[in-house]
């Protein structure tokens, strides 16, 4: 079955926030959607018949792991409905979102291309420093991202991709940089994988990507453990009560900044704990005093203790919790870790 041809579906979770002639408009409520469209009418040039979704008007920092999965069933079942997908949401949980609906939609025949505003939700209720925030970055807002992501659903370059001023991006460890910049997160200059100028194009390679995807079956792969605990170990980890934390937990992820020291009381705590409990610890530091201890490495591994060095948090959270979907056997959990989205 085809797709409309001109129907698009905007996916609102957050990262809606405007400035149109010193006005900060946003979406937080349904009743909020027709004005803001109304401050944006080149849009209607690219997507004339525009459907907006409003999955979710709170804090950002309530977006969890139910929303990827209520979003990823939402796009597999609207697949033939629309064009493609657009998903709006705040700059520190896109890079969550992308990694999610990569895993979980495979062989996308749609666009989903996920962007957002840098302008803060609080604009919306004080707007006193918005003139500093555009003094760094005077396009922060959701305007242009939305353009540009419409331009590459018109172009149906199918696939889940990020997309932040005129840059299309894609691959693996991806993570937030620096809000306000141009582009907020970091990747490598291969990971650019296409550019908005006057239309889209695509680098080569991705080009056969969306080729191959186009001739296989879409398929959803929704499976994703949500209770995974994370921590980030400051200096004053000792006082955490890992029996209270980990007491429902399906896996557990620890993150040591760099100055934090090697924690062997906690992962002695882990080791003797009954029933095992798959457990990441990630960090530079964490990996400069076990280089080249093997031994050290394969005796935590027995006990579902696993070392990865530091890279993109957002890409081995989401990972792990999906990993953790699919399987409990450890062997398994290791191997797939390992492989590439």
């Amino acid at each position: 079955m085809k797709q409309p041809r001109d129907k698009v579906c905007v996916i609102i979770t957050g990262g809606t926030v405007l400035e149109t002639e010193g006005q900060v408009l946003g979406v937080k409520q349904e009743s909020d959607i027709s004005a803001w469209l109304a401050a944006m009418p080149e849009i209607t040039l690219i997507a004339a018949d525009l459907t907006v979704k409003l999955f979710h008007g709170g804090s950002a920092a309530e977006v969890r792991p139910e929303l990827w999965l209520r979003i990823a069933r939402f796009i597999f079942a609207e697949r033939n409905n629309f064009r493609g997908f657009v998903i709006l949401g705040s700059v520190d949980n896109l890079p969550y979102f992308y990694y999610a609906l990569n895993l979980m939609l495979e062989n996308t025949h749609q666009p989903v291309v996920l962007t957002g505003s840098q302008l803060p939700d609080y604009l919306l209720f004080d707007s006193t420093g918005l003139s500093e925030i555009l003094a760094i970055s005077l396009d922060a807002g959701i305007r242009a991202n939305l353009i540009n992501s419409l331009q590459v659903v018109a172009g149906q370059i199918n696939g889940v991709y990020l997309m932040f001023g005129d840059k299309l991006i894609g691959g693996r460890g991806i993570h937030l940089k620096q809000p306000l910049l141009a582009m907020p997160y970091a990747h490598q200059p291969n990971q650019v994988l296409g550019k908005v100028e006057f239309n889209i194009k695509m680098v080569i390679g991705e080009e056969e990507a969306m080729a191959k995807r186009a001739e296989s079956e879409m398929r959803l792969r929704d499976s994703l453990e949500t209770r995974v605990k994370f921590f980030n170990l400051g200096p004053f980890y000792g006082d955490l009560d890992l029996a209270t934390e980990l007491a429902n937990a399906r896996g557990a992820i620890f993150s040591l900044p760099p100055g934090v020291d090697y924690p062997a009381e906690l992962i002695k705590h882990l080791r003797a704990r009954s029933p095992r409990l798959p457990v990441i610890f990630t960090g530079s530091a964490l990996i400069l005093p076990l280089a080249g201890n093997q031994k050290l490495k394969t005796e935590l591994e027995q006990d579902w203790i696993l070392l990865q060095p530091a890279g993109s948090t957002e890409e081995l959270a989401v990972k792990f919790m999906w990993v953790l979907g699919q399987t409990q056997d450890f062997g398994e959990i290791k191997k797939m870790l390992g492989e590439t989205l």
